[in-house]
């Protein structure tokens, strides 16, 4: 199978101090066995905790061993089911991360006494650019098929989400067409076959299908500068954030020919803006452990309550978890990704998406979270990013931009669906995401 990528936003597949120097095909490959793994589980299907390392290869057990996403992506044992070549993209500009910040300034005292500080906020990498980058898939045995889920998830990243590392982060929109006989068709999805797995989603902390939201946002921007009215960017071009106790310098900071490279290929890193506004001010009510689990945080953090913990503590003295008893999770991925803006005709556009665990996973010990997955998460977001919602009445985009059409919310078994439909069927669902015309 022949792919063509455009990038609408740069891709990032990781590579050395920071710099995706290039791209690796490890970082594609990653991105697709995870969404692989959510539409399995939504599906019905077995797909592990790869980091958890269940899955080997062992002919004497049932399915040899491996659960449904191994068999495809490999497992200790098990060669993955293709092979994928990755052809050259251009780095966006040749510089170091520069800093967007929040407004806010931490501080702490190091370990001889010294008060420290520096800007909170988020760095943005150049990543790869490219109008026409080969991507190769080729299978590894004669019967391998493609068509039956690689290419609904491929679909199903196009038209939601992302590929590539640190596609939460705003990195790899993309557009895919197959090559066939020196030409580049869309990527389609004719079918997807109903039971391809036999038994049915068992409600669990891992992310499958059926928990998730996506959503597709346009507007017009009001002005021609519009992105120096964002309060992130101005404070980002000042070079300093200030508050009552001082006031501190930017490292890295962002130039206006930075900016100029992104408008340059038609996209906007607009994530920091956005999730500014999410964190501080849409889930303002959330106490420390909640928004641990919403937004993620690379500390180590207790199991009961999500706040951060010493790994050598033998008892969480708020909560009283027993670390001992219940291990301590040592990174925490957002519930809530984020794409760059980018050009749609006379419109731009970005995506938002995610998942959030049933309630009745949220509410299993050791967990003691407090946390309603409609209250707390799922209403908060329609609410925010909704025609009327506070994103354009309040929020960043106030006197900023204007709403464009179309406008998609796509949630299984709600009535807030923009398809006017009331799925409860996960391989209906499916359908409707990477087949139906809404999609394309």
């Amino acid at each position: 199978m022949e792919i063509r990528l455009r990038t609408l936003t740069p891709l990032w597949t990781g590579g050395v101090e920071g710099i995706c120097d290039r791209l690796h095909e490890t970082g594609i490959i990653g991105s697709l066995r995870w969404w692989y793994e959510a539409v399995v589980r939504g599906l019905g299907g077995e797909a592990c905790d790869p980091s958890q390392h269940k899955c080997g290869y062992d002919p004497e057990q049932p399915n040899k061993g491996l659960c449904d996403a191994c068999q495809v992506f490999g497992a200790t044992g098990w060669q993955r089911r293709f092979r994928m070549t990755l052809g050259a993209g251009t780095q966006l500009f040749c510089a170091d991360p520069v800093l967007i910040p929040s407004g806010r300034i931490h501080r702490w005292t190091d370990r001889k006494g010294n008060p420290r500080s520096r800007a909170g906020g988020w760095y943005l990498g150049a990543g790869q650019v490219g109008q026409d980058i080969e991507a190769d898939f080729r299978s590894t045995i004669d019967l391998f098929d493609f068509e039956i889920l690689v290419v609904p998830t491929l679909k199903l990243a196009q038209d939601w989400t992302a590929l590539g590392a640190k596609e939460q982060n705003g990195y790899g929109v993309v557009k895919l067409h197959r090559a066939r006989n020196g030409q580049k068709i869309p990527l389609t999805v004719s079918k997807i076959q109903q039971n391809l797995f036999p038994g049915q989603r068992w409600p669990d902390m891992l992310p499958a299908l059926t928990d998730f939201f996506f959503c597709r946002v346009r507007f017009r921007p009001k002005g021609g500068d519009w992105w120096k009215d964002l309060k992130e960017f101005q404070l980002a071009l000042n070079g300093k954030v200030s508050d009552s106790q001082g006031t501190v310098t930017l490292r890295n900071q962002i130039t206006v020919s930075n900016v100029a490279e992104w408008f340059k290929q038609d996209c906007f890193p607009l994530v920091p803006v956005l999730k500014n506004w999410l964190r501080y001010t849409v889930f303002a009510s959330l106490n420390e452990g909640q928004s641990n689990f919403v937004f993620g945080t690379v500390d180590t953090v207790c199991p009961r309550c999500y706040e951060k913990v010493n790994k050598r503590w033998d008892k969480h003295k708020r909560c009283g978890c027993d670390l001992k008893r219940h291990k301590p999770i040592e990174r925490v991925r957002s519930k809530i990704g984020l794409s760059f803006a980018y050009k749609v005709r006379e419109c731009w556009e970005f995506r938002v998406w995610g998942w959030m665990p049933q309630q009745e996973v949220l509410d299993t010990q050791p967990r003691q979270l407090s946390l309603d997955r409609e209250k707390d998460f799922l209403k908060p977001l329609y609410e925010s990013f909704k025609p009327d919602g506070s994103l354009w009445q309040s929020g960043p985009f106030k006197n900023v931009a204007e709403l464009c059409q179309p406008w998609h919310w796509r949630e299984l078994g709600s009535d807030r669906d923009s398809t006017g439909s009331i799925y409860t069927d996960s391989y209906e669902f499916l359908r409707s995401l990477v087949i139906a015309k809404e999609a394309s």
